[in-house]
């Protein structure tokens, strides 16, 4: 069993990384855990622009469109092939 035989933070490219040893006790590491400290307070959320949302309006607009002329399209093959039958 692995238990944390200590820590110690440093900078590598002006990030604060922590690097974490354990052991099965402080003469034996065993492993080396080393990432970056995630400071969730700091960290940033990037909210859509008004142009990002107008955007995404039209896409989902412009889908909606073509959804809807598909159908219309199968009503229509449809109506042509029932007419062809007769």
């Amino acid at each position: 069993m692995s238990i944390l035989i200590k820590e110690e933070k440093f900078l590598k490219d002006n990030v604060q990384y922590i690097k974490k040893y354990f052991g099965t006790d402080e003469e034996h590491i065993t492993g080396i855990l080393e990432a970056p400290v995630v400071d969730e307070e700091n960290i940033k959320i990037n909210k859509p622009s008004s142009n990002d949302i107008a955007l995404s309006q039209i896409l989902l607009t412009q889908q909606e469109i073509i959804i809807s002329q598909n159908e219309n399209q199968k009503v229509l093959s449809d109506i042509i092939l029932n007419q062809t039958s007769v």
